[in-house]
């Protein structure tokens, strides 16, 4: 497997900043190529295998984090009445009176 990055620390002295420089491959060019000759149906193809990829690599709580941060952060993101009715598209309203009931 070839590294594409690499640090080069105190290359002026010892008090120099750390700089990480990205450098392509001759295979990663190769790749980027082949990549972008994709269509849109092959595109999406290859970022569901990826996710697919993704999630066979997890471990059950690493996976169980992902989805509550997911799940979280696409909720915080909205309004109180976008919350709501995203809750009420998933639960009935007695699901929903006992989340508010929780919290209050």
């Amino acid at each position: 497997m070839i590294s594409s990055r690499r640090s080069l620390r105190g290359q002026v002295g010892a008090s120099s900043p750390s700089i990480t420089v990205t450098f392509l491959t001759e295979t990663m060019s190769d790749l980027y190529t082949k990549f972008d000759s994709l269509n849109s149906e092959q595109i999406r193809e290859f970022v569901d295998a990826y996710a697919e990829r993704i999630i066979d690599d997890m471990d059950p709580k690493s996976l169980m984090q992902f989805v509550f941060d997911t799940i979280t952060e696409n909720l915080i993101i909205q309004g109180p009445n976008e919350i709501l009715e995203e809750v009420f598209c998933v639960y009935d309203e007695e699901v929903v009176e006992e989340l508010i009931d929780s919290v209050s």
